[in-house]
């Protein structure tokens, strides 16, 4: 299962390409933030795909999905939507149960109080998954590595 994360910047219009991206690199789940779509639901992309997603019931901003293709989306156990930023789809892979997270961090200008509450919400919602059941965590976490990109080019914007 091919795990693979992606901040979208919106989603609306993109689910097309979001399906064709699946398809093309054999992603099995896709974790997208900055969706910016209001509510919590749940949508057919097309081919199968299914987006579950969480958003903020205010103006267009942050967001989090999570895409299963068509080979996984049986497997969903359960979803967990706990707000905006934080996600967790629950999939029964035979006998092993892995939890996949998508997580959007407050980015710079937020408050500290913000960044405070989410990694607060993220280690509550870690902190209630059994230890005997997996996790992968997709996400932007809007962490700062420093300026020098040498060496890593291809994954650093700078």
């Amino acid at each position: 299962m091919r795990v693979v994360t992606l901040n979208v910047g919106k989603i609306t219009g993109k689910g097309r390409e979001l399906v064709d991206l699946m398809e093309r690199r054999m992603i099995g789940v896709l974790c997208v933030q900055e969706t910016r779509w209001k509510g919590n639901n749940a949508r057919e992309l097309g081919e199968g795909c299914k987006l579950y997603y969480s958003g903020a019931n205010m103006e267009e901003r942050n967001g989090v999905g999570i895409i299963l293709s068509k080979e996984l989306k049986d497997n969903l156990i359960k979803v967990t939507k706990k707000n905006y930023r934080i996600m967790n789809l629950k999939l029964g892979l035979g006998v092993t149960i892995v939890n996949v997270m998508s997580a959007y961090a407050p980015q710079t200008g937020c408050t500290e109080e913000e960044k405070d509450t989410f990694w607060e919400e993220m280690d509550q919602e870690l902190g209630i998954i059994p230890a005997r059941e997996k996790v992968i965590l997709g996400g932007d976490l809007n962490g700062h590595i420093g300026i020098s990109r040498e060496g890593k080019e291809r994954v650093h914007g700078g």
